[in-house]
């Protein structure tokens, strides 16, 4: 008898609780979904003000592009870019292009001249096709604080102005990516 009478306790405070945890739900679910989404459109617009020629100190002549790896797809795709591109690339593999060389060797990858184009870095006839013109491409990584690799933030330019080599540009490159890594992981919670 005490043994049935604890049995109905405890299904009894089961019961209780999953009510209790559905009525929490219902009360924070909605102020949550909002605030989620708040979280979406404030990260939003500090990456996209962060990737504008003011804040990034680069000519203006060079776009940004910042790609996340959708595991769905197994490709980084582009998730931000400079204002004023139209034309969203349909990503890249790992170890394709800069940017998938990026991702995968954890490094900053710079490609010029008609390396940028061709077959050397595994891009496929239409990739080759649509980037004939460019002519330099730098890839660094996004990194978390243990230095695992979370999304690819990528320059380009049409114009091989020799920017991409100094100092001065490859540090600024790598700071940008830091504060986006902190965007990414402080004010959305990760990066998926």
């Amino acid at each position: 008898m005490v043994v049935f009478a604890w049995f109905a306790a405890a299904a009894l405070a089961a019961l209780s609780s999953t009510r209790q945890s559905r009525q929490v739900d219902e009360l924070v679910g909605e102020p949550l979904t909002r605030r989620d989404q708040e979280r979406e459109v404030a990260a939003a617009r500090l990456i996209r003000a962060l990737l504008s020629p003011e804040e990034t100190g680069f000519p203006r002549h060079y776009e940004f592009r910042l790609f996340l790896m959708d595991k769905a797809a197994g490709r980084l795709l582009p998730a931000f870019e400079s204002e004023g591109i139209d034309d969203a690339p349909e990503g890249w593999a790992p170890n394709q292009g800069a940017t998938g060389l990026a991702w995968s060797a954890n490094t900053r990858v710079l490609v010029r001249g008609a390396a940028v184009s061709d077959e050397t870095h595994g891009l496929s006839p239409a990739q080759r096709k649509r980037y004939t013109k460019l002519q330099v491409v730098a890839a660094m990584p996004v990194r978390t604080v243990r230095d695992r690799v979370i999304a690819v933030l990528s320059v380009s330019s049409d114009n091989d102005d020799g920017f991409l080599d100094l100092p001065e540009a490859i540090l600024a490159h790598l700071e940008l990516a830091e504060v986006i890594a902190r965007i990414l992981i402080d004010i959305l919670g990760g990066h998926e």
